[in-house]
C-alpha cells in the first residue's frame, strides 16, 4: 500500500495546467463537472498525487486514469488498484496491487444525530462510550466506511451493511484533518 497527500496550496498553477493537460477524456470530462475551481483544484490534486505514487512507487510513465462503469478511478493495462479523496484544502490518494479505499474528512463540528442513520449499534456504543474524542470517533467510522466503499467499487449503498470496527483499517491524521485506508 502507498499514500500520499498534499494541502491545495502545495501545487504551483503551472503543475495544475500541466496535471490538467495531460487528463484522459473521462477524467477530463470528470474534473470539468466541477463548477467551482475549488473543486476542480481538489480533484486536480488528487490526479496530481495518484500520478506521482504510480510514478514514484510503481514505476509506471505517464499513468492512464479512466473511470469504470461504476465512476471508478482506474489505471488502465495494470493490476493496480487507485483511491483518491479530497475535504477542504487536503487531497489523498492510495494505490495497490489489491483493491484499496481511502477518504479524508476535516474534523469539524457536526450535527452527531447523522451517527443514527450511518452507524451500526456497536459503531454508536464505541462513538459515545466516552465523552473524550467523540468528534474523532464519529469521523474514523464516517471515512472508514467511505473507504470501504470505495474499496469495493460499489458506491455508498447502505452504510450499515458495514461494520467498520471488524476492518482492518491505516487511521492518520494530518493539521485536523482524519484519513482513513481500508
Amino acid at each position: 500500500m502507498n499514500w500520499n497527500y498534499c494541502f491545495l496550496d502545495q501545487i504551483t498553477e503551472e503543475q495544475y495546467n500541466n496535471i490538467y493537460n495531460s487528463l484522459s477524456p473521462s477524467r477530463l470530462a470528470h474534473i470539468s463537472r466541477f463548477k467551482k475551481e475549488e473543486d476542480r483544484k481538489r480533484s486536480l490534486a488528487g490526479e496530481f498525487l495518484i500520478k506521482k505514487i504510480l510514478t514514484e512507487d510503481f514505476g509506471i510513465e505517464n499513468p492512464i486514469i479512466s473511470r469504470n462503469e461504476k465512476g471508478q478511478p482506474i489505471i488502465e493495462n495494470t493490476d493496480i488498484f487507485i483511491s483518491i479523496s479530497h475535504s477542504g484544502d487536503l487531497a489523498v490518494a492510495a494505490a495497490d496491487r489489491k483493491p484499496i479505499g481511502i477518504d479524508a474528512e476535516k474534523i469539524k463540528p457536526r450535527n452527531l444525530k447523522l451517527a443514527e442513520k450511518i452507524c451500526l449499534p456497536e459503531e454508536k456504543e464505541y462513538i459515545f462510550s466516552s465523552e473524550d474524542n467523540i468528534l474523532n470517533r464519529f469521523y474514523e467510522i464516517w471515512t472508514g466506511k467511505e473507504a470501504y466503499f470505495k474499496k469495493t467499487g460499489t458506491g455508498i449503498t447502505d452504510f450499515k451493511s458495514v461494520n467498520v470496527l471488524n476492518l482492518d483499517r491505516y487511521i492518520f491524521t494530518v493539521k485536523d484533518y482524519l484519513i482513513q485506508i481500508i
